[in-house]
């Protein structure tokens, strides 16, 4: 048993994950790509490379940020212009202004405190409509908080200025684009069902229960084949930019290595591989963390997602990884055990990261 697969079982037996997907490639070439454990534990259903897994957050970087930077490169967004000027109906009166890219980085200084919660379960268009209500609360650049309700926004401000769903406008622009023919927003391709990665977590509002949804989503709550963010899932028909995304490891490689070839032109491209935020603060670029790992070099962008999953994208080094995880154990010990496994990858394959 190698490194990697010792350090996998470990983190099974410790009950922090309950199977993984791991891949490690370069534009060219896939490094490593196994798969561990189980995707389903309840139905004992062993873990494969084609697993399609609830993304999370991931969704903020891979789906809104790509989206935003065509949309700059079209000249439909000004990233510096107010994001209200982009939000037609949009009611959070604030002493402040907060641009797209404020939002895009989590320097918004918009309310973090999630207010539309005391409507989810109203309704889809009730919670959709309450998110026009969110204010800045706080001198925009000021200070990071990584708050959901940014990229909500954003998702709605994309919606806007494109004319079209937010599901539309990626499968148009990236997953079709790209060849990601596994991947969908919201929920997932009626032909990738059995092979849904099920974690069974429990969400902030506890587990909602199959009932609440209309009888198209009912079959897909009660096989826990919805988005595992309380919000996404109830906004259903509505997809939303913090969460949603459904994709397996190979179309999660094609999005990579697409990256990896810098493909907008300059002044785009900056705005998502460099780091936009004030001096000395949590490095940020449009969608992206950009904080060291020592795993991969400080030009490389990452994110995580909520139920288990991260994504490293280095354009410095012209490398990527990948840990897909159904997590059942706590949040920050989740993203430190993916981590460590990407690091016993680099090791294993004998491409370690020399800073």
């Amino acid at each position: 048993m190698g490194l990697t697969a010792q350090l996998v079982e470990k983190y099974i037996q410790e009950k922090a994950i309950r199977g993984a997907v791991l891949y490690f490639g370069t534009p060219s070439e896939t490094l490593f790509a196994e798969a561990f454990g189980v995707a389903d534990h309840c139905a004992g259903r062993a873990m494969t490379l084609d697993c399609v897994f609830d993304m999370a957050s991931v969704t903020k970087a891979l789906c809104v940020a790509t989206l935003l930077a065509r949309a700059v490169e079209l000249g439909k967004i000004l990233p510096d212009a107010p994001f209200a000027d982009y939000l037609p109906g949009y009611r959070g009166k604030s002493a402040y202004s907060a641009t797209v890219c404020d939002l895009a980085t989590h320097y918004s200084g918009l309310d973090p405190d999630r207010p539309y919660d005391a409507l989810m379960f109203q309704g889809p268009e009730k919670l959709y409509d309450a998110f026009r209500d969110l204010r800045v609360i706080r001198r925009p650049r000021a200070e990071y908080c990584y708050t959901c309700g940014n990229y909500i926004l954003l998702g709605m401000i994309l919606e806007h200025v494109y004319g079209a769903p937010l599901e539309e406008i990626a499968r148009r622009e990236i997953f079709a684009l790209l060849g990601m023919e596994r991947s969908s927003w919201g929920i997932p391709k009626e032909e990738v069902l059995p092979d849904v990665v099920h974690a069974y977590l429990t969400t902030n509002h506890s587990r909602i229960p199959a009932s609440f949804f209309p009888p198209d989503l009912r079959i897909l709550a009660e096989q826990d084949d919805l988005p595992s963010d309380e919000t996404a899932k109830t906004v259903l028909p509505h997809r939303i930019g913090n969460a949603g995304l459904f994709s397996c490891a190979e179309d999660l490689a094609k999005f990579a290595r697409f990256m990896l070839r810098k493909p907008f032109p300059e002044r785009v491209w900056r705005i998502l591989a460099e780091n936009l935020a004030p001096e000395g603060m949590r490095e940020r670029s449009a969608g992206w963390d950009m904080e060291p790992t020592c795993v991969f070099s400080a030009h490389a962008i990452h994110h995580t997602g909520w139920s288990g999953q991260s994504l490293w994208i280095d354009p410095a080094e012209q490398v990527f990884g990948l840990v897909l995880t159904n997590r059942c154990g706590e949040h920050e010990n989740g993203k430190a055990c993916r981590l460590d496994l990407i690091r016993a990858v680099r090791e294993e394959i004998g491409k370690p990261w020399i800073g």
